[in-house]
């Protein structure tokens, strides 16, 4: 078992790993470079989201991790005093009434597969779509998909929870400290700007900053992830008017959003993510802009989906770069070639859904322990990288 571990990166994957780790007693010491969730784990919105989260042999996995997050969220409030404001609300999935033709059977044909699956979702009528939002307009859209136990939180304060576990449970949290290099003899090196740490064990977490670390060591590696654009608004407070996760089967900037929810304080947040960016800016290039188009198509969306609201004003966008991978699944587990180096990276845009579960598959493995899920299917070295790019 090591007794030095360091965890690169402290966004929701890597804080939920430190705080596994610090929890099993084994005291890791997590480097993040500029804040903590301050990258795209500060920009998200934090959907728990099961349904149509992935290929549908991942649902064992998202399942488990949901149910993880909704024991998490209780422990984390009483052992740190943060309530992340998570709640159980249900996912709507809209098939829009311009979404292109063959939408709507696709999704009934991943409903039906789902619910094989074991996945409580349903499909939904206009009627029962009225039902379940009452405020929106139902001639908008063609059908849609309900999946009641799918979930949201606050992601900063998911985050900051995580991260305050760390210390409270032994662990020990630096920030401002960025890695520039990992090096390996024997015995691990992580060098930052001003200290070298040694360690019997790295854990890399550092989103689509993880390819620039582990070039150096594993030169496949190097485009194993691709950097894209997650944007995100925020309107004015409002009352309560949308309980539930609202995702578009149709993914892009010009219907404003991919998913979009009201919070506990009222702001309506939407979220869309878009077009790879070069992955060969250098790091501090890794900081993308909202687009114009994307703000004008939110609010469209609100006009589109909730005429009642009347004029809502968007006071504030923001974006990130989440890293995703060529075939859509993790970066999970070891190279085997370079022994006590472990990734989790790769999110896809699903790094809330699957953090608590892969905190606690990391520790497993540090452990010696059998891993409580297959994980080759995420393995670094799998050969499904190599045929996607």
């Amino acid at each position: 078992m090591p007794e030095r571990i360091v965890v690169v990166g402290g966004g929701v994957v890597g804080c939920a790993i430190a705080a596994q780790l610090a929890d099993e007693g084994l005291a890791p010491t997590l480097l993040e470079a500029r804040g903590i969730a301050a990258g795209v784990s500060g920009a998200s919105l934090a959907a728990i989201v099961r349904h149509l989260a992935g290929p549908v042999d991942e649902l064992p996995f998202v399942l488990d991790s949901t149910a993880l997050w909704a024991s998490l969220a209780s422990r984390l409030r009483d052992e740190v005093g943060i309530d992340i404001e998570f709640d159980t609300c249900g996912q709507l999935r809209l098939v829009e009434r311009d979404a292109p033709d063959g939408e709507l059977v696709e999704l009934e044909t991943i409903v039906e597969a789902e619910r094989e699956a074991g996945l409580d979702v349903t499909m939904l009528d206009r009627s029962h779509v009225e039902h379940q939002v009452p405020l929106l307009d139902a001639s908008t859209i063609k059908g849609a998909s309900w999946c009641p136990g799918d979930a949201k939180l606050n992601a900063l304060l998911a985050c900051r929870a995580l991260a305050a576990a760390i210390v409270t449970r032994g662990g020990q949290l630096l920030v401002g400290e960025r890695v520039v290099r990992l090096e390996y003899d024997g015995a691990w090196r992580v060098r930052t700007a001003s200290t070298v740490f040694e360690a019997d064990a790295v854990v890399v977490a550092a989103g689509p900053w993880t390819p620039a670390l582990l070039a150096p060591l594993n030169e496949r590696l190097s485009t194993a992830l691709w950097p894209k654009r997650a944007q995100c608004c925020a309107t004015a407070c409002l009352p309560p008017l949308i309980a539930p996760v609202i995702s578009s089967v149709s993914v892009g900037i010009s219907l404003g959003y991919t998913q979009l929810h009201q919070t506990r304080h009222g702001e309506i947040l939407f979220n869309t993510v878009v077009d790879a960016i070069d992955p060969g800016l250098a790091e501090e290039e890794l900081q993308p802009a909202v687009e114009l188009d994307f703000l004008v198509a939110s609010a469209r969306t609100l006009s589109r989906l909730f005429p009642s609201l009347g004029v809502v004003r968007v006071l504030r966008s923001w974006a990130a770069c989440e890293a995703w991978t060529r075939d859509h699944r993790f970066l999970l587990g070891p190279l085997p070639e370079l022994p006590g180096l472990l990734i989790a990276a790769g999110d896809s845009g699903t790094g809330f859904l699957r953090a608590p579960l892969i905190g606690r598959l990391i520790a497993e493995m540090l452990l010696g322990r059998a891993p409580s899920h297959d994980l080759r299917p995420y393995a670094p070295t799998r050969r499904e990288l190599e045929e996607a790019a």
